[in-house]
């Protein structure tokens, strides 16, 4: 009966409250883990289907658009072919207008690198990169119509480029103004030719 009494018994209640406080707190602890574990999960699962839906959106467009690219690249591939020949009848000729083949095949090199430009357009297209820059609109008008004029000599169409003097720049992807002169006047060489 005289005995001292244990840390136990003496302070038994107050024990008993820190453990079941020190419990309390380790679970609210560990719940609020898994929840911001579950959270991140989330999160990360949510970025992931955004970047699928992305994806093939723009798949997607580029299905849209693959009659359009196949125009694009249809016209500087065309220009290639029909300068090539040019080239080919100055060379056959006696005696060969050398000088004129040479300034036909650097219109040939220039269409062969709109053609490369169109293709890397479409493939920045899916990754989703620009190449804006200041560029002249004047430029880009010019080496389209330049690009045109082997086609429009073989319709029998008479193209001419009236340029203001002074330089238009402009902040946009040359390449893709480029493309969209060159539709118009596609479209409008297409609208000209008789019906009969």
């Amino acid at each position: 009966q005289f005995r001292e009494p244990s840390t136990w018994q003496r302070y038994r209640w107050q024990l008993i409250g820190f453990f079941i406080a020190l419990l309390v707190q380790s679970a609210m602890i560990s719940w609020l883990l898994i929840e911001r574990y579950g959270r991140r999960k989330a999160v990360l699962e949510s970025r992931q289907r955004s970047l699928e839906v992305m994806h093939l959106n723009r798949t997607a467009e580029i299905g849209a658009l693959s009659a359009s690219f196949a125009h694009e690249v249809s016209q500087p591939l065309l220009a290639v072919e029909l300068n090539a020949e040019r080239a080919e009848q100055l060379l056959q000729a006696n005696p060969p207008e050398v000088d004129k083949a040479r300034e036909i095949m650097t219109d040939v090199r220039q269409a062969n690198s709109l053609a490369i430009d169109v293709i890397r357009n479409l493939r920045n297209l899916l990754k989703r990169k620009s190449h804006i820059q200041n560029c002249d609109l004047n430029a880009v008008i010019a080496d389209a119509v330049h690009l045109l004029s082997p086609e429009a000599n073989r319709r029998n169409i008479d193209l001419r480029l009236k340029s203001i003097q002074r330089a238009l720049l402009v902040r946009a992807d040359p390449v893709h103004l480029q493309q969209v002169v060159l539709n118009l006047v596609t479209n409008a060489m297409d609208a000209m030719i008789d019906p009969a």
